[in-house]
């Protein structure tokens, strides 16, 4: 089981300096709840997909995560638990050119010789899951929470199960 723990961004989309701590940890499931354009997307999909795997859903340019106006790098740094382990993932657009980073440590203990690339296949061999995998299991969109909310107990089970 993976449960997030918190998510760090720095010029990131619409924020500046933010972190993100689900509330009830160890619960199940987090919710993230917002008027429309405070950035919810941004965090639940966004920047959680950027960290852990170096992809940004739905076509959104790499370059388009960095915050409007700013010139400082971008950093999303997504510490989570998995088999007993504390991990973070970390990944960054440094410098005037953009160069992608990317950083891992577990229980504290960085993990040597990460590359963006060497990140992506560490997270999802470590996770045994894909972008995609990882999308469809953790992430409900939010046009699939209100079919989700709609649905016949055993219609929602089902997609619960999926």
């Amino acid at each position: 089981m993976i449960e997030i723990r918190t998510i760090t961004v720095k010029n990131f989309r619409s924020f500046t300096d933010a972190q993100f701590a689900p509330l009830g940890a160890g619960q199940g499931v987090t919710a993230v709840n917002g008027a429309n354009g405070v950035g919810k997307s941004s965090i639940a999909t966004h920047a959680l997909l950027w960290a852990l795997y170096g992809v940004t859903p739905g076509g959104v340019p790499v370059k388009a995560l960095r915050q409007e106006g700013s010139d400082g790098d971008v950093e999303v740094c997504v510490e989570f638990t998995h088999d007993g382990q504390t991990i973070c993932v970390t990944r960054a657009l440094r410098g005037k050119k953009d160069t992608k980073t990317a950083a891992i440590t577990v229980d504290g203990v960085e993990q040597t010789n990460v590359s963006s690339r060497t990140a992506t296949s560490w997270v999802t061999q470590r996770l045994q899951a894909n972008a995609e995998a990882f999308t469809a299991a953790f992430v409900v969109r939010q046009k699939e929470l209100d079919a989700l909310v709609r649905a016949r107990p055993a219609e929602r089970r089902a997609v619960i199960e999926r």
